[in-house]
């Protein structure tokens, strides 16, 4: 804005033609309420210029966020798609895109571009979004969620103007270590599932077929680069479509910033997914682990249907079963089964009573066998659980990544890569 204004142009020229261009993300009211303070910020800031009411306008063009999408269940997606426009057309969107449901894995769908197009229609046309200005203006939750939203980012833009504008921000790294910071704490939510992903982290469906393979595409080698001397030879190109990395020539002339991290919020699940999928193709079956049920099923279902989630996220398969009775039962079934990593399920109750007894008699017929107990337990049990033997304790607030991880290299999958 001051370098428009120090070339001669009026506050008025130079807002009524800068346009905003958002992401839109799964949290809705979040979301709503971003568009909405960046309205409050951007009309504060013509003000303070001197601009007039018309100026203070703010044109948003919002797009579904690629960030949100998955390669598994990904028809999830179109719901995905469907409230992330919903709320940039309620948060005040002058125009936007909806991305097609299979955008992290393919280029070109009919099907797809469809749905992509019709969700906008159907909002528009069936819903009426759009015949109501400011539909969440009044609600005392987004009104004081705009203005949180609107304080913090005064603050961030002023840390920026401390530092000498976004340039100088971005070239010493606050700006990357700030969206660092912000996306290492989602991943590390998505990892321990208390954000959730349906069809990734939780309600996963390993029976559906393999996600396809995405190709990248370098556009490096095919760009043609122009020494631009002039603004209005700059100007001249970009009328004919040119893009930024076509009007540089000399790398004297770059500025080098460390790059922002791209990446979807699925992708650490997926990495497991397809490294399960990988080792299926290799040795015959995916990474198993075994389910003890102890008593009947209504002792052991719950914890034997988190267990169940739980490992399927990662690509797992779980082997059940109705529930053994008896000591002996179970310590027969873990023998018989033959695996590698065994999950007790039950109640706490009739854990204290059988867990050491089966721990130690599998143990001492198969040394090497993993024995886990799901739930949390108070500390002294735990204890003694590990003194007989057992491996460790899964529950609700085990980190779900990490565990799957750390099951795998003992299994001996191959997690890292393709080879």
């Amino acid at each position: 804005m001051n370098e428009c204004l120090e070339r001669g142009l009026t506050i008025d020229d130079v807002a009524n033609r800068i346009d905003f261009s958002f992401p839109v993300g799964s949290h809705f009211f979040m979301e709503i309420a971003k568009l909405r303070a960046a309205r409050l910020i951007w009309s504060n800031i013509v003000q303070a210029f001197g601009g007039s009411e018309q100026a203070q306008k703010l044109s948003i063009h919002a797009r579904t966020s690629y960030f949100t999408k998955t390669i598994y269940d990904p028809y999830v997606n179109m719901l995905r798609a469907t409230t992330e426009a919903f709320a940039a057309i309620v948060g005040g969107a002058n125009s936007l895109h909806v991305s097609p449901f299979n955008e992290p894995f393919a280029t070109e769908d009919e099907f797809a571009e469809r749905i992509a197009r019709n969700t906008q229609l159907i909002l528009l046309e069936e819903a009426h979004i759009g015949k109501v200005i400011d539909p969440a203006g009044g609600s005392y939750y987004v009104e004081t969620l705009t203005a949180q939203i609107a304080e913090e980012a005064w603050k961030l833009f002023q840390q920026i103007e401390a530092q000498g504008g976004m340039t100088k921000a971005v070239q010493c790294g606050f700006v990357q270590k700030e969206i660092e910071n912000v996306a290492k704490q989602r991943e590390q939510h998505v990892k321990e599932r208390k954000e959730k992903i349906v069809g990734t982290n939780v309600y996963a469906n390993i029976a559906e077929p393999s996600a396809p393979k995405h190709t990248y595409t370098s556009y490096g080698s095919n760009h043609m680069y122009i020494d631009v001397k002039t603004m209005e030879e700059a100007l001249s190109l970009v009328k004919r479509r040119a893009i930024a990395q076509h009007l540089i020539h000399e790398k004297e002339s770059m500025t080098i910033v460390a790059p922002i991290r791209q990446w979807r919020l699925s992708e650490p699940f997926e990495q497991l997914r397809k490294a399960s999928e990988r080792h299926a193709e290799t040795s015959g079956q995916r990474p198993t682990v075994h389910l003890v049920n102890l008593g009947s099923i209504p002792k052991h279902k719950a914890r034997a249907d988190f267990m169940t989630g739980f490992f399927e996220a990662g690509g797992f398969t779980v082997v059940k079963n109705d529930g053994y009775m008896t000591i002996e039962e179970a310590v027969n079934g873990i023998l018989e089964a033959n695996g590698t990593h065994y999950i007790i399920c039950g109640t706490d109750d009739d854990y204290v009573d059988v867990v050491p007894h089966i721990v130690r008699q599998v143990k001492t017929e198969k040394s090497d066998v993993r024995i886990y107990v799901a739930g949390k337990l108070p500390s002294h049990i735990e204890a003694t659980f590990i003194e007989a033997g057992v491996n460790g304790f899964i529950h609700i607030g085990s980190n779900c990544y990490d565990t799957i991880f750390a099951f795998m290299k003992d299994m001996g999958v191959n997690v890292d890569g393709e080879n």
